[in-house]
């Protein structure tokens, strides 16, 4: 790996040549405005929320249709007004796309597929404006978590496999090994010799600072603790695109030694918010995304109250996302952060809303309700819960060893539980596997609801 000012240097120059440094005065900008006071936050993303709605009625066919039809008034914009918008959902992309859209003359764009992880894969365009965004909401979330420009890092993470095709794929990668001082480490197989060649590649490289998917990354960890495998210490970890839940966390931070941060966001609408070093709760990137949580019956969350992301994207003009139901689950507060910002804060991510299994009385029961019995059981390694009906549970696990025996003696125990949070009626099928199959992503996912539900 090359050194930090080398690096810096080559970014910075990439940028100008290629036209893009509009990302450093745009993290620039945001480095700066994190810091003013909340009220004067809040009431600069009002101001830019309306631009966007104006815009978006003017410009976008399916938007100027539903403000008609909801009465919405954007001349007196207040926030009854603004939640008279209905959401926006996958469903409502899948089948409305082309009017949900407006190429700009001179304003380059691009298609974006999400990996599907919540469901069905969506497609939407993003323009080289919000690009510009994203890139500066990256480095300020790097920044926070104690990583600057230039300074090498470990990636734990697939490379995006669904926008470009082959040769600018092959430039994107050359760009980030080179000009972001980056090595990536494929996720997506983890077995016991790579693993082991892993943390030789982390051992001899420069890097302390590692980005990864929490799955991931827990496993290394685990895997590091079992098989007493001497790991250097780092200066800090950023899990992001899964659940970072607190035993992941406990673990991660006792073997690398750091500080882990969770960040938060999604291949439609970018890095939305992330944990800066007093860990009170996520900052949301309020310059560039308008954040709700709202509960089943629509009205907004109160402090302390667990409810559904909605996300309207501030920085996208070409397809703009307004209330979109992004199918994640989080917690709302009021608080401020220890460390002066003023940006508005996420208490915590929950996960998604595809996660939240329906039981027979038609209640929600997170599908990491589980998670103890699985975490306290050492011969299971991996594991991954289905919900195919309301009244049906697949198990999938993965043993350290050949034999089952154990299992089979704790499964009516397994069942019992199961059944006492979904109901006594309902069907559980384990089964052993050799390994569990991650999405296209890289992603690994614990817990998968198929049924249907509707807020």
């Amino acid at each position: 790996m090359i050194p930090t000012f080398v690096a810096k240097n080559l970014y910075y120059f990439s940028l100008l040549l290629r036209g893009r440094y509009k990302i450093i005065e745009n993290y620039e900008f945001l480095r700066k405005k994190s810091y003013e006071p909340r009220e004067i936050i809040l009431k600069e993303q009002w101001e830019r929320l309306h631009n966007v709605l104006i815009y978006s009625y003017k410009e976008i066919p399916y938007y100027h249709r539903v403000f008609d039809e909801h009465h919405v008034n954007l001349d007196n914009l207040t926030v009854t007004e603004f939640q008279k918008i209905p959401f926006l959902t996958k469903d409502i992309i899948l089948k409305e796309f082309n009017n949900l859209y407006k190429i700009r003359s001179k304003v380059k764009w691009y298609y974006h597929s999400t990996s599907g992880s919540t469901g069905e894969p969506i497609t939407v365009i993003q323009d080289i404006e919000y690009s510009f965004w994203e890139a500066a909401v990256k480095h300020l979330f790097d920044e926070w978590a104690l990583h600057k420009i230039g300074e090498p890092m470990i990636a734990l993470w697939s490379l995006d496999r669904y926008i470009f095709p082959w040769s600018i794929k092959l430039k994107n990668f050359l760009a980030h090994n080179l000009f972001y001082n980056k090595i990536f480490l494929d996720p997506k197989k983890l077995s016991a010799e790579i693993i082991k060649n892993y943390f030789k590649i982390i051992d001899r490289s420069n890097a302390e600072f590692m980005l990864a998917y929490p799955g991931r990354i827990y496993e290394l960890s685990r895997f590091a603790e079992e098989n007493k495998l001497s790991v250097k210490p780092f200066k800090s970890i950023m899990t992001s695109a899964e659940a970072l839940f607190p035993y992941m966390r406990e673990t991660i931070e006792r073997v690398f030694q750091c500080q882990v941060f969770n960040r938060y966001g999604s291949n439609e609408a970018g890095d939305i918010a992330s944990e800066c070093a007093d860990h009170k709760g996520l900052h949301v990137s309020a310059y560039t995304h308008y954040v709700e949580i709202i509960k089943e019956d629509s009205t907004p969350c109160k402090d302390g109250e667990q409810g559904e992301v909605v996300i309207t994207l501030l920085t996208n003009f070409t397809m703009p996302l307004i209330r979109y139901k992004i199918g994640d689950t989080a917690v709302k507060t009021d608080e401020k952060c220890s460390c002066d910002k003023g940006l508005p804060l996420i208490k915590d991510i929950i996960g998604r809303t595809i996660d939240l299994f329906v039981n027979s009385n038609r209640e929600l029961v997170s599908g990491m309700a589980f998670d103890d019995f699985f975490r306290e059981h050492a011969y299971i390694i991996k594991y991954q819960i289905i919900q195919e009906k309301v009244d049906e549970i697949d198990i999938l696990v993965v043993l350290n060893n050949s034999d089952i025996t154990k299992l089979q003696e704790d499964v009516s125990d397994l069942e019992n539980e199961i059944k006492s949070f979904m109901g006594i009626n309902t069907k559980v099928n384990l089964r052993v596997v050799d390994g569990i199959e991650l999405g296209p992503s890289g992603k690994y996912r614990f817990v998968i609801s198929k049924v249907f539900r509707k807020f």
